[in-house]
């Protein structure tokens, strides 16, 4: 049975009547450090909720080079979001970074709840968060407004990732977040 907080949390898109109807449509798992929930190449099929733990999305630039593509928190809806809604191969893999807590409902879950009620297509809100990334990313800002814009909306990654994955994420190098985070002590 999922807690009462983390159903209200994952599910706050959905009439509070019908909160329990998704979390029990959710499995819970506990999945050791460093396990793919995605490989490349296989179709995303499920949607997992972040309830303790870490997870990244990467793919490779070359054949030793990690690149992340995302970093999920506790809060955090994970998912391949092109795979997901296009029903093709990931181009990514998807992987738990330390031991995590998840919620996981697959896309046949998800089809069921919406032939009970109309009311669960608020479901897709989801989809909207795998947008986000995008618009954050096309929206050209530097370096210190990177960084600036997750320790405000996402702390957590700060403690939670290796700032090597950060800067990956950010598209910036080390030693850059190294400078941004030196002027930012400076004007302390």
């Amino acid at each position: 049975m999922v807690e009462g907080k983390v159903v209200q949390h994952a599910f706050r898109m959905i009439a509070s009547d019908l909160r329990r109807q998704a979390a029990d449509a959710c499995v819970s798992i506990d999945v050791p450090a460093e396990t793919s929930l995605l490989d490349a190449g296989d179709t995303c099929s499920e949607l997992c909720y972040l309830v303790e733990g870490a997870v990244y999305q990467y793919n490779y630039l070359d054949e030793t080079d990690l690149n992340i593509i995302d970093l999920h928190v506790p809060g955090d809806w994970i998912f391949n979001h092109e795979s997901f809604v296009s029903r093709e191969k990931s181009k990514v893999g998807i992987k738990t970074f330390m031991p995590s807590k998840l919620l996981k409902l697959n896309l046949f879950a998800v089809h069921h709840l919406i032939g009970l009620s109309q009311q669960f297509l608020a479901l897709g809100s989801i989809l909207q968060d795998g947008r986000d990334r995008i618009s954050f990313f096309d929206s050209k800002l530097g370096p210190k407004e990177k960084y600036d814009f997750i320790t405000r909306n996402k702390p957590e990654i700060i403690q939670a990732f290796p700032l090597k994955m950060i800067a990956s994420y950010l598209k910036i190098t080390p030693e850059t977040i190294s400078r941004v985070r030196s002027i930012k002590t400076d004007k302390k």
